[in-house]
């Protein structure tokens, strides 16, 4: 099964270099499932904050920890899984699943990569 026939959420990993000067967090290009044609990033105002809440029809995206850890629960259907991401893990999301984003710490950072420039008709609550 290729990354774009998956149409559940999983897990991908970025290789961790790491001296006396700091660490080094990677992803390669050629590891993506999709072509990124968008990319923000995403901050709670206040601790348990939700993010999300929401779905996209044909977008897929990747979400990935820039600084603290949070949580993603997702659903498809009947199917549903929650996974806690931590700089270095990236969870992919394929398009029909809902997810919903919970920041425990005002500190922490989201990442989101898309492959597909916003449009309000993709969203579905």
């Amino acid at each position: 099964m290729t990354a774009l026939e998956n149409e559940f959420p999983y897990l991908l990993e970025m290789t961790s270099h790491s001296d006396e000067r700091g660490g080094l967090l990677v992803f390669d290009p050629e590891s993506m499932p999709f072509q990124v044609n968008r990319f923000f990033f995403m901050t709670p105002r206040t601790s348990n904050s939700e993010r999300g809440n929401h779905g996209h029809y044909k977008c897929w995206q990747l979400i990935t920890s820039a600084k603290a850890s949070f949580r993603v629960q997702w659903k498809k259907g009947s199917v549903s899984g929650l996974y806690e991401l931590t700089p270095g893990s990236i969870l992919v999301i394929p398009p029909m699943v809902w997810i919903k984003i919970v920041f425990e710490t005002v500190d922490a950072i989201a990442l989101i990569c898309s492959s597909d420039r916003f449009e309000a008709s993709d969203i579905f609550i």
